[in-house]
């Protein structure tokens, strides 16, 4: 650590961390959800949920530096352009209640998906629910008929320890199925906030079910909330987001 100044606030630590190349949401950006969970773990006190506000695209495969603050806040810079800021959240984070889903209308929430994503995506090589990526997640965050909302499967699958922000990149894609739902194609969206509190650990190998929904809409701003579950039905964590339709990238 260093102790570096700034007129509006005093600088205590600094650290360093990297998106991962392979981990892009936009084609040449960093996934929002990825992005926010590597900040996040730089916050001290995280029990209530942490808030990350992404304020210009994420570098991929970049140094970028994490500056905390006095405040609890860090802040990340690509340089001297400030990429993201973290805060604790001061009250826990909680989302009203989803329903029960059965495993058939998670089954008809990804066939949704596919087929509706076949027409328009506006995150095709996202890693974590781009249609067009192989080697990413694929997820497939539609719609569930009749409910309201969108869900979408996940088994965790790592090689070794679950990275902290596994829950926010599911949850970050989770959210994007009702937001893709009310824009206009050609679209882009991004992620301008996301929020998240784990309530417990995600488990190498155990399966999930995330679900999200749309909150409001105001003008170019959709607001939504998630949360993940476990196969018990038991919440692994919470989320929520505000997110930009843009015309285009």
């Amino acid at each position: 650590s260093s102790d570096v100044c700034s007129s509006d606030l005093t600088m205590v630590s600094v650290d360093a961390f990297s998106v991962d190349a392979a981990h892009n949401g936009p084609p040449a950006s960093g996934h929002g959800g990825i992005s926010a969970g590597l900040l996040s773990a730089f916050v001290a006190e995280r029990a209530n949920g942490v808030v990350v506000r992404l304020q210009s695209p994420v570098p991929l495969a970049t140094a970028l530096t994490a500056v905390a603050g006095d405040d609890g806040s860090v802040t990340a810079y690509a340089g001297d352009t400030a990429i993201a800021v973290a805060r604790p959240l001061p009250e826990p984070l909680v989302v009203e209640a989803f329903p029960v889903l059965s495993t058939s209308d998670v089954e008809a929430a990804a066939a949704a998906w596919w087929r509706d994503r076949d027409e328009f995506n506006p995150f095709p090589t996202c890693f974590g629910c781009g249609t067009a990526r192989a080697d990413g997640w694929r997820l497939s965050p539609g719609p569930v008929p009749d409910a309201g909302l969108n869900a979408a499967a996940w088994t965790a699958r790592f090689d070794a320890n679950v990275p902290v922000w596994a829950p926010w990149a599911v949850l970050d894609c989770t959210q994007v199925g009702p937001v893709i739902e009310v824009s206009t194609p050609p679209a882009g969206l991004l992620t301008g906030e996301i929020a998240l509190r784990s309530v417990q650990p995600v488990i190498d190998g155990a399966a999930y079910v995330a679900m999200g929904r749309r909150t409001a809409a105001v003008g170019k701003k959709v607001f939504t909330e998630s949360v993940l579950l476990d196969a018990g039905n038991e919440p692994v964590a919470y989320a929520r987001a505000t997110w930009f339709v843009l015309p285009s990238y």
